[in-house]
């Protein structure tokens, strides 16, 4: 199940990455909300959605409806947090509930954050809401080698467990040497 959020998908792409995987399109369902509400009336109705062979749920750009619809002043969006919390919240029932896994990709936005020394760094918009509910956090950032990413694995809040190099093929992706 692929909810994309941020209306990004390219089905030419994820076809192209299925032609060279065992995986069946046809399999595949696809919702794209239109706002912030609909997105939270799609979490509330997952269960019912749900096959029992669901292998994966997929939330593209999760944040975005909640970033384009909000004013970016904690007071008059209050209530979109406490939305976006409690989607985050009843999204990790199901999945655990269901044993399925789930991936949400998240907007990003540069922010300065003081530990020692001033730094610039990139963090999902409603990054606190985020990453408390995340088991596992997945940043990609550009290599010095232009055809590669580095991906960080992250467990908990500040234990990095490893990073990954990693290339964009035909086929999806690709670890160096493979």
């Amino acid at each position: 199940m692929w909810i994309d959020c941020g209306r990004h998908l390219h089905p030419e792409r994820v076809f192209q990455v299925f032609s060279h995987s065992r995986v069946d399109g046809d399999n595949m369902m696809l919702s794209v909300p239109r706002d912030f509400e609909e997105q939270t009336r799609m979490i509330q109705a997952l269960p019912l959605r749900l096959s029992d062979d669901t292998g994966l749920i997929v939330f593209e750009n999760f944040n975005m409806l909640h970033r384009v619809g909000g004013s970016l002043e904690v007071e008059r969006d209050r209530r979109m947090f406490k939305d976006l919390n409690f989607q985050l919240a009843y999204l990790k029932e199901v999945v655990a509930r269901r044993r399925v896994p789930l991936i949400l990709t998240a907007q990003v936005h540069e922010a300065l954050h003081r530990i020692g020394k001033s730094k610039e760094t990139t963090v999902p918009a409603a990054s606190r809401i985020s990453m408390y509910w995340a088991d596992v956090v997945l940043k990609t950032k550009n290599w010095s080698v232009p055809s590669l990413k580095v991906i960080s694995v992250e467990r908990g809040r500040r234990s990095r467990v490893l990073d990954i190099a990693f290339r964009v093929t035909e086929s999806g992706v690709s670890g160096i040497g493979n």
